[in-house]
Formats: structure tokens, C-alpha cells, sequence
């Protein structure tokens, strides 16, 4: 998907070519978005009483998330894919603290929707603002849920207002495929050379064929004794087991409690993380699960909670 570089199209042109810019140094300025987006959601969590962490405890784990994660290796990258997780990561982050409440539906829009012009499984954050726009629409918040309850036309009216941001986003990135491909709904990566294009003609790009590659990847991929001795511990091309770079994620794993929104977070996490397991390849050429930067946000978000 095409945000990332159409960011960098301005300083393109003025430059005169792709080659007189430095788009490393251009991207490491985004690269503190997604921390401090996600310091304001934890902070909101907490002033909605979702969340019981201090002040304290919400800076530790946004400062965890940068160093502590595979996000730290994407931003340090600074090219091409990686760019592609620094710019999605913080539209997340943005989608997450405006979903909230429900209080800024068309910024949740935007977000989503322009977090699905920069890394695809972001589209399938939805069920969070759904979920919390039907809460925001209750008459009498804290009762048990009755649909006589709900307030139909607000809630009518944060749909309306979260869904416009995407139609005009929708309708660039669809113009943006047919001019590039002749297809509306071809992103690319269907034309992707690559050496393993022959799965990709057999199973497709999303398949369970990979999902158990993918999961073993993401759970069970440790370092490796071997090399030179200056170099004894390697890590393969796949990178390493989310549980191993960040240990932290078992929290959201095993919560000490829940409640519906902790549910409903962990349904949206799973809908985002979905795609990239069934995708056709894990990231490759990684210390860690790349991919995971799709749902990173919202695994703190619950780790929080």
C-alpha cells in the first residue's frame, strides 16, 4: 500500500529523483509517533478507569514498546517494509486513542483507514469502534445491555461520521491500483518476482497452508549455537519467537482480569494478527516477528488493562 511513499513524494519532486533523498533519515523522524500515540492511549485507558496503571507504569511500558519490541528494529531501518510498520504502527496507536469512548469517530476512521493504505491488516481493526460506539450510544451507561437501551440515531451518526473518512481514502487507493495495474483491488502482490512465486500460484497469498509455518515462526523460533566465535549465538532469516523479544506479551496471555472491553481488544488483535498468519511468508530477514507491529499497540493496550 502506497502512504508511506506518497509522504516522501513532496521531497521527490523537489529534489528532482528517489535518489537524492535520504529516505532513511526523512522516516526516522516518524519513528517516535507510535510511542507517544500509544503513552495517550494508555493514558486514556486509564482515565476511562479501563486501565488501573499509574502514570508511571504507562510511560515504562510505551518506553518498552520502543526498545523493547520489534518495532525497535523497523525504525531503525528506515527503508521500504520497515517504513511501511512505523507509519502503520502510529496510525494504530491514533485509531486506538480516538476508538476509545468513541469520542473522535472520524479520526478513528481516518486512522483505519489510512492505517489500510499502509499495512493491509490494519482494515480489520474495526470491531473495536463498533463496540464502543454502541456503548457510546447507550442511554444508561452501567446497566446490563437491552437494545431498547441504545440510542439509535447517535449511534447512526458515529457510523456515519467513522465510515466517510473511507470512502474518499478507499476510492484513491482503488483509483491508485487501476492506474497502476488495471485492476482496482490489485495492491501488487500478486505481480510480486520472488523465488518463492511458485506457493503463491499454488495456495495464494493468504492461506492456511502457512499458518502453521507462520505460528511456528512466532512461538517456537529460538537462537541457534554456532558460527564464528566472535559470533556464537545466530538467529535465522525468520528472526526470533515473539515470547523470546518480548516476554512481556505473555501478560495479555494470562490476565489477572478481564471485562468486556479486554474482550473485545483481544477479538480486534486477533482480527488484525489473522492476515499475517495466513500471509505467504513470516517478514523474512528479521530479529523478530515484523509482522507483529501490526498488533503491537493493542497487545500493550490490553497488557495495560
Amino acid at each position: 500500500p502506497p502512504l508511506p511513499a506518497l509522504l516522501i513524494l513532496p521531497l521527490v519532486k523537489l529534489a528532482g529523483s528517489a535518489e537524492q533523498v535520504r529516505d532513511g533519515a526523512f522516516f526516522a523522524c516518524f519513528t517516535g509517533l507510535a510511542p507517544a500515540l500509544l503513552y495517550a492511549c494508555l493514558d486514556k485507558l486509564k482515565r476511562t478507569s479501563r486501565s488501573s496503571r499509574t502514570e508511571d507504569e504507562n510511560i515504562y511500558l510505551s518506553l518498552l514498546f520502543a526498545f523493547g519490541t520489534v518495532y525497535w528494529f523497523s525504525a531503525v531501518q528506515g527503508t521500504v517494509w520497515f517504513v511501511g510498520h512505523v507509519i502503520g504502527t502510529a496510525l494504530a496507536a491514533l485509531y486506538l486513542f480516538a476508538s476509545t469512548n468513541a469520542t473522535h469517530p472520524v479520526l478513528a476512521g481516518l486512522a483505519l483507514s489510512l492505517g489500510f493504505a499502509t499495512r493491509t491488516p490494519l482494515g480489520f481493526a474495526f470491531p473495536l469502534f463498533l463496540w464502543e460506539a454502541v456503548q457510546a450510544s447507550r442511554k444508561t451507561p452501567g446497566q446490563s445491555f437491552d437494545l431498547k437501551d441504545l440510542d439509535k440515531r447517535a449511534l447512526g451518526k458515529r457510523l456515519v461520521l467513522f465510515a466517510l473518512p473511507a470512502v474518499p481514502v478507499l476510492g484513491a487507493l482503488m483509483w491508485h491500483n487501476y492506474a497502476r495495474f488495471g485492476n482496482p483491488f490489485e495492491f501488487g502482490h500478486h505481480l510480486l518476482a520472488i523465488g518463492w512465486r511458485a506457493r503463491i500460484d499454488k495456495w495464494g497469498l493468504f492461506s492456511y497452508h502457512y499458518l502453521g509455518k507462520n505460528l511456528a515462526v512466532v512461538l517456537t523460533s529460538l537462537p541457534f549455537i554456532g558460527g564464528t566465535p566472535a559470533a556464537p549465538f545466530q538467529i535465522n532469516a525468520h528472526g526470533l519467537a515473539l515470547w523470546t523479544t518480548t516476554p512481556i506479551y505473555a501478560w495479555a496471555i494470562w490476565p489477572r482480569r478481564t471485562s468486556t472491553a479486554f474482550r473485545v481488544l483481544a477479538l480486534t488483535t486477533a482480527c488484525v494478527a489473522l492476515p499475517d498468519l495466513l500471509y505467504q511468508n513470516s517478514g523474512w530477514v528479521q530479529f523478530g516477528y515484523r509482522f507483529s507491529n501490526d498488533f503491537a499497540v493493542f497487545l500493550f493496550a490490553l497488557i495495560a488493562m
